[in-house]
């Protein structure tokens, strides 16, 4: 188990990190431990909301995944997902998800925050130094 989980105190990013290793690991439960800790403490940290919708989803406790995800949508997240989850929560409020859909959605979501995270290169570095276009094209 990670040194986060094991009641030691440590930052909500290192907490996050070891909820969303718990979750792709399928230690469901455990990632609800860890990420619920850090929504107390933090309630308005996206990926803990996302992580936590994603595990009770999977565990097939949607009024639980459904709290999170409107949890979510409420914190500063991209509009990409923002969309995405509404459809997911109104897809929740329907009916019932089979295995499969939930495995699709939990997949989908997890893409979709990855993709739209604030800190991720637009352009790769080499690209904005201007290294790799000096000799393009090149064609061997």
């Amino acid at each position: 188990m990670p040194r986060a989980a094991a009641g030691q105190t440590a930052r909500p990013d290192t907490l996050v990190d070891a909820g969303v290793e718990r979750y792709r690991a399928g230690a469901y439960r455990e990632a609800i431990a860890i990420l619920n800790s850090v929504v107390a403490s933090q309630p308005g940290h996206p990926q803990a909301h996302l992580y936590l919708s994603l595990s009770h989803l999977r565990l097939g406790e949607d009024s639980l995944a459904e709290r999170h995800l409107v949890a979510l949508r409420g914190l500063p997240i991209g509009p990409r997902l923002r969309v995405k989850v509404d459809h997911v929560v109104e897809g929740l409020r329907t009916g019932p998800l089979t295995p499969p859909l939930r495995l699709f959605i939990a997949g989908t979501l997890e893409e979709t925050m990855l993709a739209e995270r604030p800190e991720r290169l637009t352009r790769p570095t080499a690209l904005r130094a201007g290294g790799l276009n000096r000799n393009f094209p090149y064609f061997p």
